[in-house]
């Protein structure tokens, strides 16, 4: 029946051949479409947020090894790990491990619901896009702690970004304004090459800070260089072996200088 309600102009009409009467489509038919499975979608990306912090948090507390096996916690089943072991580094490391089990269940249920209800077949294979994703994330992040490598951790960090653009991706796709517009996909989009070639250079640069943050961070090189904008006073610092010592030297007394002072 509200289908065949109509208090505004025209939208459309529909003709079935066993209904002597045309149907006529309400000019607001998208608003009645259940949008459901977009919050969840929504409700995903959050929780990958939130995951991107929690893995920050890690990192900037040391914590990466707290826990030194994987998958299990210290010989637990990471879910029946006792909270009165998460302590220190500890509660960093496991409630990341945690979360980032929660973010690969809502993924799954995401692509499951993908497949049942989305008639749209490249929006089905971006959940199963997504599914891959977090299902390697899972993997490096365990290789991280039993491998013991920064490269792997480096790579964890960028792939977690990539996976979050992705579930937004999603849901940004599956929205109701975005199926009310019909979508830029659906239709042609015209952009001039140098805005295509400009889009495409700021994704590429974007990305490219992204693995350098996540090597320095990996490095645990933030304090490196102590002065900004500058570099030891100079745009580009002095890169030959002595001014590298005299860098690394200057770095550690001010590590011990700064353990001094967090010890009174």
């Amino acid at each position: 029946p509200s289908l065949a309600e109509h208090n505004g102009p025209l939208d459309g009409v529909l003709e079935f051949p066993h209904i002597p009467w045309p149907v006529i489509l309400h000019p607001h038919l998208h608003d009645l479409v259940d949008n459901t499975l977009d919050r969840f979608a929504v409700f995903t990306a959050g929780a990958t947020f939130l995951l991107i912090g929690a893995g920050g948090l890690v990192t900037s507390h040391g914590a990466g090894m707290a826990v030194p096996d994987w998958p299990t916690t210290y010989g637990y089943n990471m879910f029946l790990f006792p909270p009165s072991q998460w302590i220190g580094g500890i509660f960093y490391e496991h409630t990341h491990r945690l979360v980032a089990s929660f973010v690969g269940l809502l993924t799954t249920v995401l692509l499951v619901w993908l497949w049942m209800k989305e008639a749209r077949t490249w929006l089905r294979w971006l959940g199963v896009a997504a599914f891959v994703g977090v299902a390697l994330q899972g993997v490096l992040g365990g290789l991280r702690v039993t491998l013991f490598k920064a490269q792997i951790g480096i790579a964890h960090a960028a792939l977690a970004q990539l996976f979050l653009v992705l579930v937004s991706m999603i849901a940004l796709f599956t929205s109701r304004s975005w199926q009310r517009s019909g979508g830029v996909w659906d239709g042609p989009v015209r952009a001039s090459r140098g805005l295509r070639w400009l889009l495409g250079t700021t994704v590429v640069l974007v990305f490219a800070q992204l693995l350098l943050g996540a090597s320095m961070r990996h490095q645990h090189a933030g304090l490196a260089v102590p002065d900004f904008p500058l570099a030891y006073g100079k745009l580009w610092p002095s890169m030959d072996a002595a001014a590298l010592d005299d860098h690394q030297q200057a770095v550690v007394q001010r590590e011990c200088a700064a353990d001094c002072i967090g010890a009174h």
